[in-house]
């Protein structure tokens, strides 16, 4: 949808929805506000381009199918610069961490030109990790950088793919390495621009070396990445 709306779960009417692309999709210029329920889809959980405000919710991949993709939620549309998403109380993944089998929890979305927005704000969220990581900015360019830091507060939880909780400890050593480290594709038998580990990720996101791996530029703008105030 396009428009404001408000969607709120209660015991007498409890909002369970389903979709086999996404459970729900905001962009525009509203402001769309999610109060409880459970949110889950075959690829896409959410698909997020407008001010959105989602609390007490539980938001998941639910792969009916064994064909298809499946990813995180994304951040992202022709729609998406400078929109704020704040997340208060809400879950990401499920709590039976067999079923999280995407790639990242989290991801912004730069393909196609693309816009990201500003903020996404988890406050006492609990975010389980992807395969590879818990966030991931996709396909920026040096001309289409990504907008968007992620930012931590309060209780925040991040829940490895093993189930154990992430410490601040470990999580801090690893936002100060994610930038400087360049994967090396087994695949293309090169170092192919991305970079990352296993709690941030960047898909194709920073001019590097295809031979040497050195990292020249990485495609986000001077606000952008992962920040933990907790």
């Amino acid at each position: 949808t396009s428009q404001k709306c408000d969607i709120v779960s209660s015991q007498n009417n409890p909002i369970n929805a389903f979709g086999s692309f996404a459970s729900f999709e905001t962009s525009g210029n509203g402001l769309f506000t999610i109060n409880g329920g459970d949110y889950s889809a075959e690829v896409h959980p959410a698909y997020i381009a407008a001010n959105t405000n989602i609390s007490n919710a539980k938001i998941f991949t639910d792969k009916k199918h064994e064909t298809g993709e499946n990813w995180g939620i994304y951040f992202g549309g022709a729609s998406a610069s400078e929109k704020i998403i704040n997340m208060t109380n809400v879950t990401i993944g499920s709590e039976d961490i067999t079923k999280n089998i995407y790639p990242f929890s989290l991801t912004t979305s730069s393909r196609d030109n693309q816009k990201t927005p500003k903020q996404v704000n988890l406050y006492g969220c609990t975010v389980y990790s992807g395969i590879q990581s818990f966030f991931n900015f996709n396909y920026p360019t040096s001309v289409n950088k990504s907008e968007t830091s992620f930012n931590l507060y309060d209780n925040t939880k991040l829940i490895k793919n093993d189930g154990i909780i992430l410490s601040k400890d470990a999580f801090t050593q690893a936002l100060s390495s994610w930038l400087c480290t360049a994967r090396y594709s087994n695949a293309l038998r090169k170092y192919n621009g991305t970079i990352g580990n296993d709690c941030v990720w960047g898909t194709q996101a920073a001019n590097v070396d295809e031979t040497t791996g050195e990292i020249k530029d990485v495609f986000l703008n001077n606000n952008a990445g992962v920040f933990d105030y907790r």
